[in-house]
């Protein structure tokens, strides 16, 4: 496949999103009222923009998995999944969410995946930045444990980011997108860089800026792969209080995650 480059690509994606559909809009008014700043926490979440957490225990993994095989849907009761936000924001990811957005937050979406080896791969598992806000942040809660050969999410660097976005690979249609980029490194003369596949315990949740880290998923070998992901954005309200006010999150998957807020619901 020839690889397609647009270096306006990142440009428009973020005057779509922040300017046109009104995210940036709402950060800005987020900020504007945010009084917790004593709270906040910065590391690498703000500097690497990606860190592990620990969100669950072994055993609340384990009875999630038992759940998800008897195929209960464990987000279908909405006080349940109020629930679970709340074992999710603990303390120290609360400050960092905090630190990074300067701003409260809310969970937008949230999705349960069970990924078996068998799975076909798709645009997922090739290099990419997510679409949407530039202010985002996507967690994704490991229920079964990583592996060395798998069931993984795969970083790349905030230097090569940068760089893909400058070149205008990031943000290229998906169909577009490619698992290897190895031949385009070759053509610029350019060292491959190092891939970051962080080791997950069931219960610790990788959270990364997702609209500007490069990341791909990494399909399971062994065994199923059971993850939580919550897609969070900046609030004017803290959560819970953003959760009641609208009806969130929602269930990524039954709705775009991303669309233009009507202009009577922006500040």
């Amino acid at each position: 496949m020839t690889i397609q480059l647009n270096p306006l690509a990142s440009t428009e994606q973020k005057n779509l999103c922040d300017t046109k559909w009104g995210y940036g809009r709402v950060h800005q008014d987020a900020r504007k009222k945010f009084t917790r700043s004593a709270s906040m926490v910065f590391g690498d979440l703000n500097n690497e923009r990606v860190e592990k957490f620990k969100i669950f225990t072994e055993d609340e993994c384990a009875e999630f998995r038992r759940r998800i095989d008897a195929g209960e849907d464990i987000l279908a009761d909405r006080d349940e999944t109020l629930k679970i936000m709340e074992r999710v924001f603990n303390p120290e990811l609360d400050a960092r969410l905090i630190a990074f957005f300067n701003s409260e937050y809310v969970p937008e979406g949230v999705q349960v995946e069970k990924v078996l080896p068998t799975e076909t791969p798709h645009h997922s598992d090739c290099w990419h930045c997510d679409g949407g806000p530039n202010k985002q942040v996507v967690m994704i809660i490991y229920l079964s444990p990583s592996e060395a050969d798998g069931a993984n999410t795969v970083f790349a660097d905030p230097t090569n980011t940068e760089y893909l976005k400058a070149l205008g690979y990031l943000f290229c249609p998906i169909e577009a997108r490619v698992d290897d980029l190895t031949p385009l490194y070759d053509h610029y003369g350019l060292a491959p860089f190092e891939e970051n596949a962080i080791d997950l315990a069931a219960g610790d949740a990788v959270v990364f800026q997702a609209a500007n880290i490069m990341h791909k998923r990494s399909l399971p070998k062994i065994g199923p792969r059971y993850v939580l992901v919550v897609c969070v954005l900046p609030s004017p309200l803290p959560w819970r209080e953003a959760c009641e006010v609208k009806a969130r999150p929602f269930k990524i998957g039954d709705q775009d995650t991303f669309n233009q807020i009507p202009e009577d619901q922006l500040p």
